[in-house]
C-alpha cells in the first residue's frame, strides 16, 4: 500500500475570475470549469486528469487507485480550501479513493514571517503525523508529490525527503513527464546537532533569541569557531536568530516520540560480557537506535545483508536491527568486525523470535564506563589530537578574520593550554601501560631498587 502526500495548490482554478471570498460562486465556478474540460476531452480519462489540475495529472502518472492513501495538504487561505475539497471530489470519482484533507496553519503568501515561523513548522509537524514515528518500519510506502502547491514550498518537502529518505515526485513542466527524485544518502552530524537540543527548543518556545543566548543554551558549551556547526538550524531576523527550515526538521527529528528497544538472548549476553570503551559504544547505539534521524543517517550497507545493519562510526560495533512499529529489535549486537563480516551477510528475520525479546533498560549511570588505563590512554590521545586540531583551527582563524580578535586570541590560548594539559596526562599514562606490561619480576626489581 502507498501514502501518497500531494501539496494543493490552485491550479484547478486556472481561467477562474470569481473571488473566493464568495465561496458559493467560487465552487460554482469551479464545478463548470470541471464539467467544460470533461466536455473537450471527449470523456478521454487520461487528457482530462493532466489538463484539470498539476496535482491529478502527477497522482495519474503515478498510477494512483483504491489501493492507496492519498493525502492533500492545502493552505489556510480560502481559494486553498476550496480548490482541495474540489480536488477530493474529482479524485473520489476517478481514482475511486476519497483524499483526506489537512490544512497547514500559517501555509500563505501574503505575511512571509507567518509562512516560515508558523507554516514551515505546522507542515512538518503535519509530514511528521503521516511518515509515522518509523517509515522504514510502516506497511505503506510514502511518496512526496510536490508538483502542485505554492513553488516556495518545493524545497521543504524535498529536503524533509531527502533526510527522512522519502520518494518525492513531480511533473517537469516541458516535457509534461514524471520525475522522481529518489533518496539519497544525505550524510549529518545526528550526535552533533543532538547537543543543539535545549536551545532548539528554547527558540521553539520563544520564537526569536539572540545569536548568544541561543549558542549559549547548546549541551556542554560551544566554542566560537565551532559555531558554524550550528548555523544551518537558525537563520537571521532583525539582529535576532529563528529556527531554520532544517531547524525545524531536526528538532521534529529529536522529538519524536521514541521507539522502545527489544535485545535478542544473543544480542543481551554480547552486551551483559561487554566492559570499558565497548559496553560503553554498545549503549550508545542502543539509545540512540530508537531515534529515527539516526537510523536514516547510521544504517550500513553490508553486501548480501537481509536484514538492516547500523555503524555509529568507525568503530568495531555493529547493530543487526529489525525495526517495527512496536519497536526495535535488535537481533545481534557485534564488538568484533571480522565476526560482524563472518555472520551479518547470513542472518534473516525468520530466525529469530521476537516474542522472546525482552525490553532493553538504558543504564541509570549516565557516565561512560572506562574501567583500565588502555581505554583511559585512548580517551586521552583522542582528546589532545581533538584539541591540537582545535588549535589550527583557532590559529587559521585568528590570521583570516579581522573582527573578534579578542575572541579568536583566547580561543588560541584556551585550545594551546588544553593540548599542552593533555598531552602531559597522555605521557603518564603511557608510561604507565608501559611499565604495566614489563615482566613481573623486572618490575619488582624497579620497585625496591626505589
Amino acid at each position: 500500500m502507498r501514502r501518497i502526500i500531494s501539496t494543493c495548490g490552485t491550479s484547478i482554478a486556472a481561467k477562474v475570475k470569481v473571488s473566493p471570498d464568495n465561496e458559493q460562486d467560487f465552487r460554482k465556478a469551479l464545478r463548470e470549469r470541471v464539467r467544460t474540460l470533461t466536455d473537450e476531452t471527449g470523456g478521454d480519462t487520461t487528457r482530462f486528469l493532466a489538463k484539470v489540475s498539476a496535482e491529478t495529472n502527477a497522482l495519474a502518472k503515478l498510477g494512483a487507485g483504491k489501493t492507496d492513501d492519498l493525502v492533500f495538504l492545502h493552505t489556510e487561505t480560502p481559494e486553498g480550501r476550496l480548490c482541495a475539497h474540489e480536488l477530493r471530489r474529482i479524485a473520489d470519482d476517478y481514482f475511486d479513493v476519497t483524499p483526506r484533507l489537512f490544512e497547514i496553519e500559517g501555509l500563505q503568501v501574503t505575511d512571509e514571517k507567518r509562512f516560515r515561523r508558523v507554516g514551515i513548522q505546522n507542515l512538518f509537524s503535519a509530514l511528521g503525523q503521516l511518515k509515522g514515528g518509523a517509515p522504514e518500519a510502516a506497511d505503506e510506502e510514502v511518496i512526496l508529490n510536490v508538483t502542485g502547491g505554492f513553488k516556495s514550498v518545493v524545497p521543504y518537502l524535498t529536503l524533509f525527503g531527502q533526510i527522512y529518505h522519502l520518494d518525492v515526485v513531480y511533473i517537469f513542466e516541458k516535457s509534461n513527464a514524471l520525475l522522481r527524485l529518489p533518496p539519497v544518502p544525505i550524510s549529518y552530524d545526528v550526535e552533533r546537532l543532538a547537543l543543539a537540543e535545549p536551545a532548539l527548543a528554547m527558540l521553539e518556545k520563544e520564537g526569536a533569541l539572540s545569536r548568544e543566548d541561543f549558542f549559549a543554551a547548546i549541551r556542554g558549551g560551544v566554542s566560537y569557531q565551532d559555531r558554524i556547526w550550528y548555523e544551518s538550524l537558525i537563520e537571521e531576523e532583525e539582529n535576532l536568530v529563528t529556527l531554520s527550515a532544517f531547524g525545524h526538521l531536526v528538532r521534529e527529528g529529536l522529538t519524536t516520540a521514541q521507539l522502545p528497544v527489544f535485545l535478542s538472548p544473543g544480542a543481551r549476553a554480547v552486551y551483559e560480557k561487554a566492559s570499558g570503551d565497548t559496553k560503553s559504544q554498545l549503549t550508545f547505539m542502543l539509545r540512540r537506535v530508537s531515534n529515527p534521524l539516526w537510523r536514516a543517517e547510521k544504517r550500513h550497507s553490508f553486501r548480501g545483508a537481509m536484514l538492516p545493519v547500523f555503524k555509529p562510526g568507525r568503530t568495531a560495533e555493529r547493530m543487526v536491527a529489525v525495526v517495527r512499529e512496536q519497536g526495535v529489535y535488535v537481533c545481534e549486537l557485534f564488538d568484533n568486525h571480522d565476526e560482524y563480516e563472518r555472520k551479518a551477510g547470513s542472518l534473516s528475520e525468520d530466525q529469530y523470535d521476537f516474542r522472546t525479546f525482552p525490553p532493553w533498560q538504558p543504564p541509570e549511570d549516565e557516565k561512560e564506563i572506562r574501567d583500565t588505563e588502555d581505554g583511559l590512554l585512548q580517551k586521552i590521545q583522542h582528546e589532545r589530537d581533538e584539541a591540537r586540531a582545535q588549535s589550527k583551527d583557532a590559529e587559521e582563524f585568528a590570521l583570516k578574520e579581522s573582527v573578534r580578535a579578542d575572541a579568536a586570541e583566547k580561543a588560541l590560548r584556551e585550545a594551546g593550554e588544553r593540548s599542552e594539559e593533555l598531552t602531559q596526562q597522555a605521557a603518564v599514562l603511557q608510561e604507565a601501560v608501559r611499565e604495566r606490561q614489563r615482566p613481573w619480576w623486572k618490575r619488582l626489581f624497579t620497585s625496591k631498587r626505589r
